[in-house]
């Protein structure tokens, strides 16, 4: 009797430590996603699509790239 309840607390005290290990690694993927989202929501407007320009400011310079005025008018 006394045998069964020690392979009980010690399955109970390994799967705790399993559900304590598990619950760390959420925690850290969840700080991981949420400091991520951060970073793209406020990255600079300048590294945006559309080059983040704002309404009334003359658009920025366009570097020329040879060839692709051509592919741009094919599509």
């Amino acid at each position: 009797m006394q045998q069964d309840l020690d392979r009980t607390r010690e399955s109970l005290a390994s799967a705790f430590d399993t559900l304590s290990d598990n619950a760390r690694r959420q925690q850290h993927l969840y700080s991981v996603t949420i400091a991520v989202l951060i970073a793209i929501v406020f990255r600079p407007a300048a590294r945006r699509p559309g080059g983040g320009q704002a309404p009334g400011l003359p658009p920025q310079p366009r570097v020329a790239v040879r060839g692709l005025d051509r592919a741009v008018a094919a599509q």
